[in-house]
């Protein structure tokens, strides 16, 4: 059955749910609905087709601060610092260590905690964001919660990480909490469930403490796909598997500023603080600064060939009655390794915000 969708608008946030932590997870690795369980594959699309929500209620009392300048020129020097030699203690490569100061110190700079001692990092990945807590944190207590834990010994050691812990957020905090920070980084489009989700954050803060989180705002009309997403989403085009790149059920939460705000809200969260770069909208923009004219040109390109060639096999898919999973799987393994795909397009220019909301 399709969402069919009352009182739609073009800054509509986005959610679609899918019930059950292991069917969360299963969509989140085989976002494409294409993995081996295809009875599951099957039962995912249609939960998704029916459970969709367009989110128009917000909240637009925060505040929000403009930084003028990129994220090098506004980082302390000592910071930068200490996150290249924790870098090298941990055997990281200086490319990657300079990314990671460009996305994770201007944001940890902002925080605003002095001397916490219970930090908790969810999502870590390969554990980026922790040499960056650590090299601004030296003393505090560091917990790490992912569903996928992939960080070395040695960097379990060398920065002295107290507790990994493979979960979700929400068995997790079920169970721990008293945090003084909550630090995650393009986490939090990630869940099926954010209201629940970001209760349980706020719960599990000190009073006084602060949940710090940046991510992209796929329901903002600056995505260069968001139209395409909704007129799938809403039920005014029938969507299939290989529609996947659009829908996107890896980041079910397309949230807005105010559908954000109203969020944080509701979960308890009086003070918000959101930031954002003048002249640097997107993460990519962050590592890759270009002139306006440039980043507009670089949009208009890549649009046009992902139409060209990526449109072209969609409408092809679209005479086939089915199309065998394997051929999707090329489809989408193509899409995602391409500059001009759906998602590296969307990653790209969709907004990212950092905020600060305090308990």
């Amino acid at each position: 059955m399709i969402n069919k969708v009352n009182n739609l608008k073009e800054d509509s946030a986005i959610l679609t749910t899918i019930r059950g932590g292991f069917n969360q997870f299963y969509a989140q690795q085989k976002w494409s609905l294409t993995g081996p369980n295809k009875k599951l594959n099957e039962k995912l699309l249609e939960e998704i087709r029916s459970s969709t929500v367009f989110r128009n209620e917000g909240y637009s009392d925060y505040k929000m601060t403009s930084l003028p300048k990129s994220p090098s020129t506004i980082t302390k020097r000592q910071l930068v610092k200490d996150i290249f030699y924790l870098g090298e203690k941990v055997d990281f490569p200086k490319s990657i260590v300079k990314k990671i100061s460009q996305h994770h110190a201007w944001k940890i700079e902002r925080i605003g905690i002095k001397n916490p001692k219970k930090i908790l990092a969810v999502g870590v990945s390969n554990g980026g964001e922790l040499i960056a807590l650590r090299a601004m944190y030296p003393r505090a207590e560091i917990f790490v919660c992912d569903w996928i834990i992939s960080l070395s010994k040695k960097m379990i050691d060398e920065l002295n990480i107290k507790n990994v812990k493979k979960s979700t957020i929400c068995e997790y905090l079920k169970h721990n909490n008293e945090f003084d920070i909550i630090y995650t980084n393009h986490v939090l489009e990630h869940m099926f469930n954010p209201d629940e989700t970001i209760s349980l954050l706020f719960k599990s803060l000190k009073k006084g403490g602060v949940l710090s989180s940046g991510m992209p705002l796929e329901g903002d009309v600056r995505n260069p796909l968001k139209n395409r997403t909704i007129r799938l989403l809403s039920g005014k085009a029938f969507y299939r598997k290989f529609n996947m790149g659009t829908v996107n059920i890896g980041h079910p939460w397309k949230t807005t500023y105010s559908d954000l705000c109203l969020t944080l809200r509701r979960s308890g969260f009086k003070k918000i603080e959101f930031f954002k770069f003048d002249d640097y909208t997107a993460a990519w923009h962050i590592v890759n600064p270009l002139p306006k004219e440039k980043v507009a040109k670089n949009l208009k390109i890549r649009l046009i060939l992902e139409k060209l060639i990526f449109g072209t096999i969609r409408n092809i898919f679209y005479k086939i009655d089915k199309v065998p999973n394997i051929i999707l799987r090329v489809y989408y393994n193509f899409m995602h390794a391409s500059w001009f795909g759906e998602s590296r397009i969307v990653a790209d220019f969709t907004p990212e915000v950092f905020f600060v909301a305090k308990k």
